[in-house]
């Protein structure tokens, strides 16, 4: 379960943070990692298009 708006607002100001970002918590969410979806949104077994992500990389 992900968390309602105002418990985001919340959290991000015990992590002291100035600024933050809410995206689509819908069936558009989700995450992947070393090219694999560490989740299904729903319970689809489908991919669905997406128009926005944030992309966090790591290079040694």
């Amino acid at each position: 379960r992900g968390v309602y708006l105002e418990e985001l607002a919340i959290m991000m100001k015990q992590f002291h943070c100035i600024e933050a970002l809410n995206l689509d918590g819908g069936g558009s969410s989700a995450m992947v990692a070393d090219s694999r979806l560490l989740n299904r949104p729903g319970g689809r077994t489908f991919q669905r298009e997406i128009m926005s992500a944030i992309g966090v990389f790591y290079h040694k």
